[in-house]
């Protein structure tokens, strides 16, 4: 399991890609090494983004101008996801700013600038098979209300492999549909490639803060044959809207200021909801990831964890006043491995950070 102190020993040897090589091309300001939000204005929306530079090689780029969308895959704060296609035939899915295409919203800035952010993380976590891939950088015209006038601006996108299995989260609904408890076989496939995603962010020193079931896709069918022991996963990790590079601070280590933004409020740990002004956020995605396993087991909402239904112990206990048979069945089917699993939840989801 990825603990804080285990990330900041391998962050050690990691050496990080430098800045983005942007200098050189036409209607381009040389952005800064915190990533490509400072797009100069001029870009035009017709032309291609200039390339990423990445370790293993350059990611395409192109404009948006030649695909097709076929549907919504899905939306957040900042973000649009679409099923496309290109000229070729090939589809794929693309996160767009939510102010793209004529949406004229006030905060059509900030979206544009999330998503750049998104990009520059996914540029400094390129490569590995438990996150979601970066196929390439769309440049897509962004209309932003300024004041009474509208002013068009080029904003960026990323293309990414269609997740056919959808989430976890899904995977989960599917099997509560069907009357079936996910099996410890399949819990522990998801979990184990769910830590390897976030153990990379955390050795690139990288924090995610919003690790839930629905951030973690499924890349392939979600087909469960004869029964969900059939299911073999290939799990990447995925929306890093949130995510932020740690430095050590002076005067307090590698304990980081209190995040302006963070996700979901049912996986957040204690600290984060409390407001702590320091924290260890290796250790708050860790108890994150805690409560993803302990909602995989359950199949229950998880409750926020700064309140005492949502502790561990709380909703251990709410799941057993409500759910008594179900609660039989977790304990002594498939010869009690959900409670060994159960217990290695406890030990994440502990509310002292330092012992997580």
């Amino acid at each position: 399991m990825v603990t804080a102190s285990d990330s900041l020993s391998a962050a050690s040897a990691i050496s990080l890609p430098g800045a983005l090589a942007w200098s050189s091309l036409p209607y381009v300001s040389t952005p800064s090494v915190n990533g490509p939000a400072c797009l100069a204005e001029e870009w035009p929306v017709e032309a291609a983004p200039p390339d990423l530079l990445f370790p293993t090689g350059p990611i395409p780029t192109t404009n948006i101008s030649g695909m097709q969308h076929i549907g919504k895959l899905g939306s957040g704060s900042w973000g649009k996801v679409d099923k496309m296609v290109d000229a070729s035939g090939a589809t794929f899915a693309l996160k767009q700013p939510r102010a793209a295409h004529g949406d004229t919203t006030q905060d059509a800035e900030d979206q544009r600038e999330s998503i750049a952010h998104e990009i520059h993380m996914l540029q400094l976590l390129h490569g590995h098979p438990r996150v979601m891939p970066m196929l390439s950088v769309v440049g897509v015209p962004v209309d932003t209300l300024q004041g009474k006038q509208l002013v068009r601006k080029t904003g960026l996108a990323f293309s990414m492999p269609l997740a056919l299995g959808g989430t976890v989260f899904d995977f989960q609904k599917d099997l509560w549909l069907k009357g079936w408890r996910t099996p410890p076989l399949a819990i522990s496939r998801c979990f184990l490639q769910a830590a390897e995603g976030l153990a990379h962010l955390h050795a690139n020193r990288i924090v995610h803060l919003d690790v839930k079931t629905d951030n973690f896709l499924l890349v392939g069918e979600r087909e469960l044959g004869q029964g969900p022991l059939d299911f073999h996963p290939d799990v990447r990790m995925a929306d890093m809207g949130y995510a932020q590079q740690q430095t050590m601070h002076a005067g307090t280590g590698w304990l980081s200021p209190h995040p302006a933004e963070y996700g979901t409020m049912g996986f957040a740990s204690p600290e984060l909801l409390d407001g702590h002004p320091y924290l260890d956020l290796y250790a708050s995605d860790v108890y994150s990831l805690g409560k993803v396993l302990m909602d995989t087991i359950l199949m229950v909402p998880p409750v926020m964890g700064n309140s005492p239904e949502g502790t561990f112990d709380g909703m251990v206990a709410d799941f057993q006043r409500q759910f008594p048979g179900s609660w039989h069945e977790v304990e002594n089917a498939w010869g009690g491995q959900h409670i060994r699993l159960l217990d290695m939840a406890e030990l994440m989801c502990h509310p002292e950070p330092a012992q997580r």
